[in-house]
C-alpha cells in the first residue's frame, strides 16, 4: 500500500471525517482551537482542492450525513449554548453539491435530534427527534418547510401525522 501521489495530507485538530458515497471527495471537521473557530471543509481528492468549507463557532460536536447521490450534505451542528451547562442547540447545515458556487441552507431544531437518514436520489430527508418517550419525525425537503410530520403515541401505539404541502 502507498500513499496517493505519495504525499501526505495534513489537517490540524482532525475530529470526523466521511467520504462521499459516490465521488472522491471528503468531509472533515477540525475542533475549535482557541480563536480559531470549528470548520468543516469538504474536498476534492486526489487534487487536495477544497470544494467548500464553513466556519462554525460554540461547537461541541458534529455529525456528516451524505445523500447517497452525492447531491447534499447535511452537517448536524451541536452547539452549547453559553452560560447553560445542560442546554444545546441542534443547527444543520445543508450543502448542495452540485449547485454554482456550494450554496448552504441552515437551520435549528429545538429538541435533541436523535437521527437523520436521506432520501437516496431526492432532496428529501427525516429527522428523528425528540426526548426519550416522546419521539417525533420530521420530513424535510430542500429549500421548503416541515413537509410531514410523525407524532408517537406514549404507549407507542399510535402514530398521528401532519401534512404541510
Amino acid at each position: 500500500m502507498k500513499l496517493l501521489d505519495n504525499k501526505k495530507i495534513s489537517v490540524q485538530n482532525i475530529r470526523d471525517f466521511s467520504w462521499c458515497p459516490c465521488e472522491n471527495w471528503i468531509a472533515y471537521w477540525q475542533s475549535e482551537n482557541k480563536n480559531i473557530p470549528a470548520r468543516v471543509t469538504i474536498m476534492d481528492v486526489p487534487s487536495c482542492e477544497p470544494l467548500s468549507a464553513k466556519n462554525l463557532f460554540n461547537v461541541s460536536n458534529i455529525e456528516i450525513f451524505w445523500q447517497n447521490s452525492g447531491n447534499y450534505l447535511a452537517v448536524k451542528v451541536d452547539r452549547t449554548i453559553k452560560n447553560k451547562k445542560e442546554a444545546s442547540e441542534n443547527v444543520f447545515e445543508i450543502f448542495r453539491l452540485r449547485e454554482k458556487d456550494i450554496p448552504v441552507e441552515n437551520f435549528e431544531i429545538k429538541s435533541k435530534v436523535m437521527s437523520l437518514s436521506w432520501d437516496p436520489k431526492g432532496p428529501r430527508f427525516a429527522v428523528i427527534q425528540g426526548e426519550q418517550g416522546r419521539t417525533d419525525v420530521s420530513f424535510f425537503k430542500i429549500g421548503e418547510k416541515i413537509l410531514l410530520s410523525a407524532r408517537l403515541s406514549p404507549t407507542r401505539s399510535v402514530i398521528v401525522s401532519s401534512g404541510v404541502l
